[in-house]
């Protein structure tokens, strides 16, 4: 009984780890995420609570994800998220110094035709994730955190994607632990890729090449700084 115990604990860490979970940068910390969650605005109506949503039609392509903490548009046809914004909600991790933040403008796949499959929307507590199939399968999982891992863009085949950081941000590539840092002075973090390769970067805009089942997420606060990201602006080397 011990060792099927240990097979099946095994298991479940592999599991997890698989989804992307098992990095602890990855999470969010839970007393960073009182009270989180999402809504999400589709044609005009809210959709809020635990709950899964299926739709292939849509008046327009542009959806609204709303949390407590952070909060981004994504066009449902390219997947490319708009103005990923940390909201400055007071909190006991807040790291804005309680001012609306833009972090990334967009953050886009660089994807083969537009995605025309059903899109899914999972509502979880406070998580979301979207899902939606063309040539190429993308899922979006995000977290309504003040900090932490909040946020990732995975493909099931290889694509390009490209993050451009709003005004004020500066990205740093830091030698000493290989990641593609960046800060405005006040919130700090790094681009968090999982089987996918920098391409090319400078002072504001990167592009990551993501093979299939990889992912490039974000991580900001304590846990980017710990990730090497420093918490004053200086040039991209």
């Amino acid at each position: 009984m011990k060792r099927l115990a240990a097979v099946l604990l095994t298991t479940v860490f592999v599991l997890y780890s698989a989804l992307g979970f098992g990095n602890s940068a990855q999470a969010a910390t839970s007393a960073n995420c009182v009270n989180g969650g999402y809504s999400v605005v589709i044609d005009g109506k809210t959709y809020k609570g635990d709950q899964t949503i299926k739709m292939s039609s849509f008046v327009t392509k542009d959806i609204q994800v709303i949390g407590t903490y952070n909060e981004f548009s994504l066009n449902v046809d390219t997947f490319s998220v708009k103005n990923y914004t940390l909201t400055g909600v007071a909190g006991p991790g807040d790291i804005t110094g309680g001012k609306r933040t833009v972090v990334y403008t967009e953050k886009t796949p660089q994807l083969p035709s537009n995605l025309v499959g059903e899109l899914e929307i999972r509502l979880d507590k406070g998580s979301i994730s979207l899902l939606r199939n063309g040539a190429i399968k993308m899922k979006i999982q995000a977290n309504d955190c003040s900090q932490g891992g909040l946020f990732q863009q995975e493909a099931d085949s290889n694509v390009v994607i490209k993050n451009v950081l709003s005004e004020g941000f500066s990205y740093i590539k830091v030698n000493a632990t290989g990641n593609l840092t960046f800060t405005n002075g006040a919130v700090s973090g790094y681009d968090s890729p999982q089987s996918a390769t920098n391409i090319s970067f400078d002072s504001n805009t990167s592009y990551w090449n993501v093979a299939a089942g990889g992912r490039v997420g974000m991580v900001i606060g304590e846990d980017g700084v710990q990730g090497g990201a420093p918490t004053t602006p200086t040039n991209p080397g």
